[in-house]
């Protein structure tokens, strides 16, 4: 490799020069990396940094072709392909986007690091039960821990050490993770909210709240009428069929994607598997109610549900970007 004259940025992993014209950039971090470097260990040297995409521009001003060699000048690599570094082959990973796959990666991962998904499992509920005692909490803190339970399924499935601090890691990026579930959560809202404005406009017009019919369960609905449950169905429909257009949204947020280039890109990733994704989902929630009915089994089904799930996105992301996006 050839250092330029001018050149004072160090490669995050072994620290030495590194060139504009052999520079590859973290797509979390922004940190630069020699693309060998980067090629021989498949993600991102900094610590606690979760990225595993690498990318030849820093900025859209360095987007355009590179200027002709100068003359007795060594020619530089071509761009980094991720795919093509064995390190980002998961050793014994079924690239398929099915439940026997999901579920054979997913135990996998599960059985390989039971002890330290099982400890993050109970401090995310310590952590958002505190959160629930301080007013907005499990909003702004909430959906950021959600965030960091993601990056750590990532490198649990990826076998990238894995690591208690992954559960923080979100807050490095804290903008993007709540302006996406914040978004999300709005959308979803608005889409149920023509069946539940019908629902208060009847409850006030047939007195729900005067007549002393508060305390029926049942009442509210019968109020609504039928034209309640007409949008209310619709809505529904409208839900789920967004819901599968946007399913991978979250692990795309924890690799570098914008807001709104995860959701864009969870579309294309979905694109004629939504049915498929939508069954694997509904039998996946089978599996979590069979844990919780056996009061401790949920120990180990929710962590195989979230590990399965990422095995679904990283089968989906590669099939349809290849390892890197």
């Amino acid at each position: 490799m050839t250092i330029d004259a001018t050149s004072t940025q160090r490669c995050a992993s072994c620290q030495a020069l590194v060139s504009e014209s052999d520079a590859v950039y973290c797509r979390v971090c922004g940190k630069p990396h020699h693309a060998a470097c980067w090629n021989a260990t498949g993600h991102c040297a900094t610590p606690e940094c979760p990225g595993i995409q690498a990318v030849r521009v820093q900025s859209p001003e360095n987007m355009m072709p590179p200027p002709p060699p100068a003359p007795g000048s060594v020619i530089p690599p071509p761009p980094v392909s991720i795919a093509s570094s064995p390190a980002s082959i998961i050793p014994g990973f079924v690239n398929e986007v099915g439940l026997s796959a999901a579920l054979s990666n997913g135990w996998s991962a599960f059985r390989d690091n039971m002890g330290l998904c099982i400890g993050m499992l109970f401090l995310y509920g310590v952590v958002m039960m505190v959160s629930a005692f301080i007013p907005f909490a499990i909003i702004f803190v909430g959906t950021i821990i959600v965030g960091g339970l993601v990056v750590f399924g990532l490198n649990v499935v990826s076998r990238r050490d894995p690591a208690v601090g992954d559960l923080f890691v979100g807050f490095q990026n804290y903008g993007r993770w709540l302006g996406a579930v914040l978004l999300y959560g709005v959308i979803m809202l608005a889409v149920m909210l023509p069946a539940i404005a019908w629902l208060l406009i009847r409850m006030i017009q047939t007195g729900y709240f005067t007549s002393g019919s508060s305390s029926d369960p049942f009442g509210p609905y019968a109020a609504g009428g039928p034209v309640y449950y007409v949008l209310y169905c619709l809505g529904l429909l409208v839900l789920y069929t967004l819901m599968m257009r946007w399913y991978f949204y979250l692990p795309l947020i924890a690799e570098g994607a914008g807001i709104m280039e995860a959701f864009g890109k969870s579309v294309e990733m979905t694109e004629g598997i939504r049915w498929r994704l939508f069954g694997i989902t509904l039998v996946l929630g089978l599996i979590h109610a069979a844990g919780v009915f056996t009061c401790v089994g949920w120990l180990f089904t929710i962590p195989l549900i979230g590990l399965s799930y990422i095995s679904l996105y990283v089968a989906a992301r590669n099939q349809q970007f290849g390892p890197q996006l």
